[in-house]
């Protein structure tokens, strides 16, 4: 998939720079035409006032070699010509200019030329002895060779912006395309990183959850051992062998539920959902829980109105029980522990507060993970469990502190 990534932008960014190239080409072509079109306007234009000039100098059927040839040189000066040229039969009457090396009809201009002769009447001796000359009979023509400089240099101005347009614009393409290919590539890699963090973290949570599991199991092995060991020595009476047995059922009934808190932690739970009233579900858990409560001189309180909330009945009243326990064993005589409900912003919160010490603040951003406890003796499961539960429905389980003192864990969820 990384291979194939910068496939796409690479390819539309090469259709968009020969579309554009394309494009200046196209452009191009069509200036040159204007260019081409102007020249050949401006050439005619120059050989008509150039037949204007020369036609003066070709009165009676006579010329005046020096004088045509002057004319010549000064219309060559006035225009900017670089060839003029008067012909009979391809040899020139007068000229002036340099005659190209070559004939390019882009900028060769030849049109017949007509010079006045006079009618029914022969010439004068006198004009022949003044050193004119006879007009040669047959046709004539004028040739008039434009400079091709001043084209060739607005045509090269042309093909010059063509190119910086298009390597610009090719430029431009392309630090676009290695900018989105490099975004994408860093979103990418982002990704990569979260998700080695997160696999990081996994294996991290995995690895404190077997060190816990291992070490709540060895323990009462040991204990479980040690008393069969004092049974198969065959020196305790009756009454003690049934307390030592009874004490090995216990260990290995404590065993099995924290094997069942693992499992439970290990992999998601299959969710029987269904509409769940918590005002209920509220009054199912204060008659269960009431005993421990008392136990420990602390009053449970309800302040809920009427929520109806979609989820698995069952896992969330494991969810309130090991938040309502912790509760109870973190707060002490006279203070209270309260179940709550309500609903903000199309969200319904629910939860346990209570106005003990509160969470300790050197486990507080880790207080939702396996085996961590501000409690002496405690597994530092129940949290942990509380959360999983809370993920496997699709809520959010938080800690928030509570002023002065103590601590509210709560549960939101889509109304």
């Amino acid at each position: 998939m990384r291979a194939r990534l910068p496939l796409l932008p690479s390819l539309t960014a090469a259709i968009v720079i020969v579309a554009a190239v394309a494009w200046q080409y196209a452009d191009l072509r069509q200036r040159d035409a204007r260019h081409l079109a102007e020249h050949r306007r401006y050439g005619e234009a120059l050989w008509n006032a150039v037949d204007g000039i020369a036609v003066r100098e070709f009165r009676g059927g006579l010329y005046d070699r020096a004088a045509v040839a002057d004319a010549l040189g000064e219309s060559l000066q006035r225009f900017g010509l670089q060839w003029i040229a008067i012909e009979h039969d391809g040899e020139a009457l007068a000229t002036a200019g340099r005659l190209p090396d070559r004939r390019d009809d882009l900028h060769w201009f030849e049109h017949a030329f007509t010079a006045l002769r006079p009618q029914g009447r022969a010439f004068g001796r006198g004009a022949l002895d003044r050193g004119l000359v006879l007009v040669p009979e047959g046709p004539l023509a004028l040739v008039v060779v434009v400079e091709a400089a001043e084209l060739e240099q607005r045509r090269e101005q042309d093909r010059n912006r063509m190119l910086v347009t298009s390597a610009a614009f090719a430029l431009g393409i392309v630090s676009v395309t290695i900018g989105f290919v490099a975004r994408t590539r860093r979103q990418e890699l982002r990704a990569q990183l979260a998700g080695s963090a997160v696999r990081v973290q996994g294996l991290e949570t995995m690895r404190r959850l077997g060190a816990g599991l291992v070490h709540e199991t060895k323990n009462p092995l040991g204990v479980v051992r040690g008393l069969a060991q004092r049974i198969a020595d065959g020196h305790l009476g009756q009454s003690e062998q049934q307390r030592c047995a009874r004490a090995i059922v216990d260990e290995a009934d404590r065993t099995v539920a924290r094997l069942d808190e693992f499992l439970l932690l290990s992999r998601p739970a299959r969710l029987r959902r269904g509409p769940v009233a918590l005002r209920d579900l509220f009054g199912e858990l204060c008659g269960l829980l009431q005993q421990d409560f008392d136990r420990v001189g602390a009053r449970l309180v309800v302040r809920c109105a009427d929520g109806v909330i979609d989820g698995d009945r069952e896992q969330l009243r494991r969810l309130l029980v090991n938040l309502l326990l912790n509760a109870a064993q973190a707060v002490g005589d006279s203070n209270s522990v309260t179940l709550f409900c309500d609903a903000r912003c199309n969200r319904l919160r629910f939860g346990v507060e209570d106005d003990g010490p509160g969470v300790p603040p050197d486990i507080e951003a880790t207080v939702f993970e396996p085996y961590v406890s501000g409690r002496v003796g405690g597994t530092g499961l129940g949290l942990a469990i509380a959360q999983r539960i809370a993920a496997d429905h699709g809520f959010e389980l938080r800690h928030e502190r509570v002023s002065p003192h103590g601590a509210r864990f709560v549960v939101e969820a889509p109304t």
